[in-house]
């Protein structure tokens, strides 16, 4: 799946109402800042019941929602493109949960507003892929549902990790423990190295 998300939750940005009731009843919203639009049932001013909610990079979820969460059956079609340019979609289809979708009977977990999906493996350990809807993901060894061993992890612009004083996406690869970058590892923007050597905990130490 190795596109890279710019799709982030509609939080904190203006909104407008452009069609129907998005209170209580069906109607549209647009969040102004990015372009990302839902369509689809309200309840007490959050999404609520069925509806589709397009992303400003394209991507596209249509299912269940429950105050405001993506909750119940529903499937999240990713917009991307290779590091050659070409564009692609991937589709996740599952159950829900909080933000959560979780395969093989699954319903709920750790991972709070994130899309949890293993290549192989159990839900908790193997090899696998998670995105988070604030458009970071990872591609690797996953212990208990967290980064652990081996991998990547593309850091967007709209993501909340620390992002070592480099200006928007970059991609990091090498050591995670416990959900953490530390050990041996890289940082690149563009293709082009900013930092290599140790972290520890999300900081990075220095050259090895």
């Amino acid at each position: 799946m190795f596109l890279w998300l710019g799709c982030v939750t509609a939080v904190n940005l203006h909104t407008q109402c452009i069609s129907g009731d998005c209170t209580s009843g069906t109607g549209t919203m647009l969040w102004q800042g990015d372009i990302t639009q839902y369509s689809g049932s309200w309840r007490n001013g959050k999404m609520h019941g069925t509806g589709t909610m397009t992303y400003a990079d394209g991507s596209i979820f249509k299912g269940n929602w429950i105050n405001g969460r993506l909750h119940g059956k529903g499937n999240m079609a990713f917009a991307g493109k290779n590091r050659n340019g070409t564009s692609f979609r991937d589709t996740i289809k599952g159950f829900w949960y909080n933000d959560s979708v979780y395969h093989n009977g699954f319903t709920k977990g750790k991972q709070q507003a994130s899309i949890f999906v293993l290549k192989k493996g159990s839900i908790d350990s193997g090899f696998g892929k998670i995105f988070w809807l604030n458009g970071n993901r990872y591609e690797g060894d996953i212990l208990k549902g967290q980064m652990h061993g081996k991998g990547k992890l593309i850091i967007s612009k709209n993501g909340d990790l620390p992002v070592f004083d480099i200006v928007g996406e970059c991609l990091y690869e090498g050591d995670f423990y416990k959900g953490y970058m530390q050990g041996s590892g890289r940082i690149t923007r563009d293709g082009i190295l900013e930092k290599e050597g140790q972290f520890e905990t999300n900081v990075y130490l220095g050259d090895d």
